[in-house]
Parts: C-alpha cells; structure tokens; sequence
C-alpha cells in the first residue's frame, strides 16, 4: 500500500539538498534512471518535452539517478551529484535538459534512500506520477508517453491532495 508524502532527501548535480516535500501541491513525475542505461538516457528528451508542456500547470519533472547493487564495493558505479550534469547535458550554456537531476547513490545499494520507496517494479527506467498530496497514482517500467501525458492531463489541476 502506497503512503501519502513517503519523503527522501538527495542531492541536485551541484551538491545542494533537495527534499520530495518541496513539491507538495504539484503534480511530480519521478523518473527512476541508472546511469548506465541507454533507453534511460533516452528517455531524458522525451521528459524535456513533458517539462516543457507541463512546467507551466503545475506539474514537476524530476529524475534520480542510481545504480544498481552490484556484486563490487560499496562505492563502486555510485552516482554522485556531478553526474546529473553530464547525464542530460546540464553542463553546456544552453542545456539540453532543464527540470531537476538529482543523486540517489551516496550510500550502498543497500542503503538507497528514494528507490524502495517509490520503485515496486525493480525496472529502469521506471516513471512513477504522484498527486499533489505526493500519493502514487501511476507507476510503470519504461516510458510510455502517451500513457504518462493522458495521467498527468487527469490531474493538472486536481486538488484531491492528503496535505496536512
């Protein structure tokens, strides 16, 4: 059973921390992305476009970047905060990419803070789409786009929220 508001706290690509709470009152779609995945990165165009067509509604587009656990060291193939700049190109004066990047890898796999929280399918990429009370309405491996914009057209505007 998913929870109303379950919070995690990470860093953004310039090492500032950012907390899930910051988004109450607006709709977030969370993008699950490892770094090293090809259709993850791929997928970073396609969030670009929904951020474009729904910043100004009220809807936050969001990535985090993980790894998987692997069977190396703690610290092996952890994202750290810098990587979100070269993941969607963040680091050129005209970024690619705009909405928020931010790093859920500075402790073991183990350990992951926003991952067990919101990822039930285990897949990457994984989209999940929260209300404004931050419950999870929509959660699936892979982007569907057309999916995600027919739920997120359902609750641009919504004010069903479980807000204290």
């Amino acid at each position: 059973m998913w929870k109303c508001g379950q919070n995690f706290t990470l860093l953004d690509e310039h090492g500032e921390t950012h907390s899930l709470h910051e988004f109450r009152g607006q709709v977030v779609m969370i993008d699950f992305s490892a770094i090293w995945c090809p259709p993850c990165r791929a997928q970073a165009d396609v969030l670009e476009n929904l951020n474009d067509d729904y910043k100004d509604r009220g809807v936050k587009v969001l990535t985090v970047l993980f790894d998987e656990e692997s069977n190396g060291p703690d610290w092996y193939d952890r994202p750290v905060p810098a990587e979100c700049l070269n993941w969607s190109d963040r680091s050129d004066p005209n970024p690619d990419h705009t909405f928020p990047c931010w790093v859920d890898g500075l402790t073991p796999a183990k350990t992951r803070v926003s991952w067990p929280l919101y990822n039930k399918w285990g897949a990457v990429p994984t989209n999940v789409i929260l209300d404004t009370g931050l419950r999870v309405v929509y959660s699936t491996g892979g982007y569907p786009e057309s999916t995600i914009r027919q739920k997120l057209n359902l609750l641009v505007g919504a004010t069903d929220t479980c807000l204290p």
